[in-house]
């Protein structure tokens, strides 16, 4: 993958548009007669942002060089959005100067899409307080953050340890969903905070979402580490209830729970549940 270190080099950055740009270095390689079609914006788009990497979208076109005239002087927003998107990959820094000098300098403030790309960046470099400051322009700006924006922030929140401040953020929101709770119970049985971990899926439950196993699980283990076996039994028989897979690992963290209070017979009750349910127990079973 290329390192981009002086976007003011870059021919994005000059005065042809982001489109000319792409296929000026793919020219060298286009295997695409004369009489091929001009692509347009909204293929181009789909092009970046079908890629894996900022050298993969170079590498990929079998059209001919389009000339400025036929794009007009301004990308669209779409374009905006996806040669932002390629460069968040490559260097926050980058595309932040990229969505201040270019996109700002043409009068494209962006949109929600722009502002999800841009704080994705600054939250996968732990720059979270960048990332509150850009959640406040966007309200500043009447762009009403969604769930995924909201989740992006509780993520890196919880990553970083600062659950707290996390669950005062969840009250924000006006749509959570399973993602949110996924997150949060998930972060609190990390830390082995037990009841705000039930709390937080007993309100799950209330709004009709369902954690993932993966989640569930974690309750389970918080759970048999203080020997409530009981009550782990019971959410594991919710979970299932209410559409959940509950897989072997799961079931493997009850019977541990189990073994620790030496109740061999439920032990043995929990191992013919799983046969019966077609969750075959595995070595650590």
């Amino acid at each position: 993958m290329p390192h981009i270190s002086n976007p003011s080099t870059l021919p994005i950055f000059c005065s042809l548009t982001y489109q000319k740009f792409l296929f000026c270095r793919l020219q060298s390689k286009c295997i695409s007669s004369s009489s091929s079609p001009v692509p347009s914006q909204q293929h181009i788009a789909h092009l970046i942002l079908d890629q894996k990497s900022f050298s993969q979208a170079l590498q990929t076109s079998s059209s001919p060089v389009p000339s400025q005239h036929q794009f007009g002087k301004k990308p669209s927003m779409r374009i905006f959005n996806s040669a932002l998107d390629v460069l968040v990959k490559e260097d926050i820094d980058l595309a932040r100067e990229f969505y201040r000098k270019k996109m700002m300098g043409s009068g494209v403030e962006g949109d929600e899409y722009t502002f999800r790309i841009l704080l994705k960046g600054l939250c996968f470099t732990n720059r979270i307080g960048d990332g509150f400051k850009l959640l406040q322009v966007m309200k500043s700006r009447e762009i009403i953050p969604n769930t995924v924006i909201y989740n992006t922030l509780l993520h890196a929140l919880c990553r970083n340890g600062k659950v707290g401040r996390a669950r005062s953020l969840m009250n924000e929101m006006a749509e959570p969903n399973d993602v949110t709770f996924n997150i949060l119970i998930s972060a609190y049985c990390k830390e082995e905070n037990l009841v705000q971990a039930l709390v937080l899926l007993e309100k799950c439950f209330n709004l009709g979402f369902v954690p993932d196993v993966v989640t569930g699980t974690k309750v389970l283990e918080v759970l048999g580490n203080v020997g409530r076996v009981i009550e782990a039994v019971d959410i594991l028989n919710r979970l299932e209830s209410k559409g959940s897979v509950v897989d072997v690992v799961a079931y493997n963290t009850l019977i541990k729970g189990f073994c620790r209070l030496g109740k061999v017979k439920v032990e043995h009750r929990l191992l013919k549940e799983m046969e019966r349910k077609g969750c075959l127990p595995n070595v650590d079973t």
